[in-house]
């Protein structure tokens, strides 16, 4: 879009009145995600002013929105080869081939392409894209030393993608011991981090540590790292295999007497207590905690149950999950949003 629009200026004096209503057409298309049509009305424009490597350049990055990364990569491999080209363009189409050859796969073209525009550019944003093509290509150290580089150069937080690498690199490790030194190394810049917290309970599990795997369940109750309801059963099941669950219910009601806003405990001892036979008490929990506000789709769904309400059930959504950046709405959790890459930005809808 950024290119498009610098293009559009240009095309005001260099081209005549049908490229610029081609172009317009074409740009209006592109807002509208429409890409199909978007090509066609810029197939035109490029046809008549072949002279224009920007054009070019933005018929490539169409054609990537597409998905048809092999075209994207031939226009913008004979544009970066054209001669007398400014320098902004040159690190412009680079920039453009990176993302072609990270889109597709190939990730070694990516970085020989990358590493020969940070010659030209030492822009922050630059150093992020290195990571994540490090992170993509399964280099998790060398990620780690990019996130780092872009978060000294920016300023920019990037605690989570470095927790991730860590994480990464424990499922590559072999020997128990040196996975859960990975795991500690992925929490001491995350401590919330879902993944790491519960491979970390797993390893202590494995390990049948009694008293590890007890701090382990207290830092995921102290972080509030309840995600689903196999959350909290995997945490649950400890305790009912070590006949202690009435200690993690007392957890729970402690929670709710909090004011804890997840919606999980509200779940579980409403389930605990239906099972009991205590329906009333199930059901006036849940009554409270929406008249509260909190009328996540997860929780209505259950008191509706209760309440032998199906066709009111039936309404609600099962799009029981939302992502805070991108608000991508998900049937169930995921650590790291399969829209915008988010790492743990989902929660209840």
């Amino acid at each position: 879009m950024k290119i498009l629009s610098k293009i559009f200026s240009k095309l005001r004096t260099n081209v005549d009145d049908k490229s610029k209503k081609y172009f317009l057409k074409g740009f209006g298309h592109l807002i509208n995600q429409d890409y199909d049509k978007a090509l066609e009305d810029l197939k035109e424009v490029v046809m008549q002013n072949t002279h224009m490597v920007e054009m070019y350049v933005a018929l490539g990055t169409l054609y990537r929105n597409k998905g048809e990364y092999l075209k994207a990569i031939h226009i913008h491999e004979s544009a970066v080869g054209e001669k007398n080209i400014k320098d902004d363009l040159k690190k412009q189409i680079l920039h453009e081939l990176v993302l072609d050859y990270k889109l597709s796969g190939q990730y070694d073209k990516a970085l020989f392409n990358l590493n020969n525009l940070l010659k030209m550019d030492k822009s922050p944003v630059l150093f992020k894209l290195l990571a994540s093509l490090y992170f993509d290509k399964g280099d998790y150290e060398s990620a780690i030393k990019s996130y780092l580089k872009y978060s000294k150069i920016s300023k920019k937080d990037v605690s989570k993608e470095v927790a991730n690498c860590y994480y990464k690199l424990s499922e590559n490790q072999s020997d128990i011991k040196k996975r859960i030194k990975l795991l500690k190394k992925s929490l001491g810049y995350f401590a919330a981090f879902r993944l790491a917290n519960y491979k970390l309970l797993e390893e202590y599990t494995t390990l049948k540590n009694k008293k590890l795997i007890y701090e382990q369940i207290k830092n995921i109750i102290n972080y509030d790292i309840f995600y689903s309801m196999e959350d909290l059963n995997k945490v649950s099941n400890i305790y009912f295999d070590d006949e202690k669950l009435d200690v993690f219910v007392k957890e729970c009601i402690k929670k709710v007497s909090q004011k804890n806003e997840n919606p999980l405990y509200y779940l579980f001892l409403a389930n605990y207590f239906s099972k009991k036979g205590e329906l009333d008490k199930a059901k006036s929990l849940l009554a409270d905690y929406i008249s509260d506000g909190k009328r996540y789709n997860i929780v209505l769904e259950k008191y509706l149950e209760l309440i032998n309400e199906p066709v009111l059930k039936s309404v609600v959504s099962d799009r029981k999950y939302i992502c805070k950046k991108c608000e991508e709405t998900y049937l169930e959790y995921y650590d790291i949003c399969p829209k915008c890459g988010a790492i743990q930005a989902i929660y209840f809808n």
